[in-house]
């Protein structure tokens, strides 16, 4: 009679698995085997780059396991050593997000900073200005029936450079004009990466919106405790939507129309 023998298969290895969240609309989640020469450097909130389909994704490391596997594909590399998200924020947002039945993605987006988020995903967009040298006349027979055209040529001569992205909200001029004028050339745009170019953001001189009969007494209010030699603090009280913050925003504009410095 023969002798049979039984051979196990094989145990798999353990790996050190790095649960990735990519920078996703919606909760992306996918594990990656950590690399050796990676071990000591992937630790919670760790940004990173994977492969994803055809090409690579980036994302965060939300959680660290341990399975045997060998399956998995590895974690390219580390997308940037100066960043990482304190653990403390990252379980504050993963408790947001089961508490409030909300993706993790939104969560993160909500707790980082705008920088930091620019650095996780760039974006590219037009950085606009006016040429160094353009005819007036040139610019006057370009624009001799467009009143959009001459306000956003005003106000780019002003605050230039400009994102081509943030202009329309910030000049209520839509995107067609500012694309007509680059198409006319009587701007010109460079493609950057947001987080390249720094400058001093434009500010909103849009006319004071009209007050409340409460607002206006809540002004007054305040008005009367700053100009106390020992102003006391004031609790605004109101529902969300009821215009607190056009009292603020009045209340400052005041202060710092005067010239007076107050400190909380």
């Amino acid at each position: 009679m023969e002798q049979e023998f039984f051979f196990p298969p094989p145990s798999l290895p353990t790996l050190h698995i790095a649960r990735v969240l990519l920078d996703n609309k919606r909760d992306f989640l996918l594990d990656y085997a950590i690399p050796e020469a990676l071990e000591k450097e992937i630790v919670l909130g760790t940004h990173v780059r994977v492969p994803f389909k055809k090409g690579f994704g980036k994302g965060i490391v939300v959680d660290i396991l341990e399975k045997q596997t060998s399956a998995l594909k590895p974690i390219l590399c580390r997308e940037n050593k100066e960043l990482l998200v304190p653990q403390n924020i990252l379980k504050l947002c993963k408790w947001i997000a089961d508490y409030y039945c909300s993706p993790l993605i939104s969560a993160l987006r909500t707790a980082l900073p705008d920088s930091i988020r620019a650095t996780i995903k760039p974006k590219e967009d037009l950085l606009l200005s006016l040429p160094t040298h353009l005819d007036p006349l040139y610019i006057q027979s370009k624009i001799k029936r467009s009143k959009k055209e001459k306000e956003a040529l005003d106000f780019l001569k002003k605050w230039q450079p400009a994102w081509l992205s943030e202009l329309p909200k910030k000049t209520g001029i839509s995107r067609n004009i500012w694309k007509n004028l680059l198409r006319k050339g009587l701007i010109v745009g460079l493609s950057q990466k947001k987080e390249e170019i720094y400058f001093p953001i434009v500010p909103d001189h849009s006319a004071p919106k009209s007050l409340t009969e409460e607002q206006s007494h809540a002004v007054r209010l305040i008005e009367e405790e700053m100009h106390k030699g020992l102003p006391q603090p004031i609790l605004l009280f109101g529902v969300t939507g009821s215009g607190k913050t056009e009292v603020y925003m009045q209340t400052i504009e005041k202060c710092l129309t005067q010239k007076n410095r107050f400190f909380s």
